[in-house]
């Protein structure tokens, strides 16, 4: 299957921003484990949809939550992927979210060429591979998840973010340390991030495409990059 069209890539930000459901990749009970730090955040802003955690060695994870073993096994089809697992089990993730018919994922894994590294570049062909073969509107990898006020979508790791207000900011960005730092400091004076996206190393979905959606949002008035 070829990349996404124009068409393709403007609604799979779309999905990836309001999705039905979200699954998690790789969740789990380790301390600092970034899977439950997601799942608390999609909690606690009210995200209107079921989240399901995704891990084969769990039958449980953070209190009781029930855990799948694979996204095939979810009690709906799967519609945005947070993909917290490293290298080839990333890619397969991709190829598993692909067949199984969801819009959207989010690859926080990191180690796809960031580095410069020969095995890493490899891993990233592979992954922009499946990516294409999948048909998924996919961000990252390497990244610290999204934020989207308007559909109580926050799937950045981030417990210092108290409120989720659909403001006039749209912050994009590839390094989540400085979204973020800017972020805080915008509600530190009162103004409101609507939008807020950690690009990652954009092996799918590219800056371009998020300036695009953020553009015509009527809540949006102001668009700050960091590329």
């Amino acid at each position: 299957m070829p990349a996404l069209t124009p068409q393709q890539r403007r609604d799979g930000v779309r999905a990836l921003f309001n999705p039905r459901n979200i699954a998690i990749v790789g969740a789990s009970d380790r301390p600092g484990n970034w899977s439950a730090r997601v799942y608390r955040s999609l909690k606690r802003f009210g995200f209107p949809g079921a989240v399901y955690p995704v891990n084969p060695r769990n039958e449980t994870v953070w209190d009781g939550v029930t855990c799948y073993a694979s996204l095939a096994a979810l009690p709906e089809t799967p519609d945005h992927v947070v993909i917290i697992v490293p290298g080839t089990a990333a890619i397969d993730t991709i190829v598993e979210a692909g067949a199984a018919k969801a819009r959207s994922a989010t690859v926080f894994s990191g180690g796809f060429g960031e580095g410069g590294d020969p095995a890493g570049r490899a891993l990233a062909a592979r992954l922009r591979e499946a990516i294409d073969g999948s048909g998924l509107a996919v961000s990252g990898p390497n990244c610290l998840g999204n934020l989207a006020a308007r559909h109580r979508l926050m799937t950045i790791p981030d417990d210092r973010i108290t409120e989720l207000v659909r403001g006039p900011v749209a912050i994009l960005g590839q390094s989540g340390g400085i979204v973020m730092a800017l972020h805080r400091t915008l509600l530190a004076r009162g103004v409101a991030t609507g939008y807020a996206v950690t690009s990652g190393n954009e092996i799918g979905l590219t800056i371009a495409d998020y300036i695009r959606h953020v553009a015509d949002d009527a809540d949006v008035r102001v668009i700050a990059c960091f590329i």
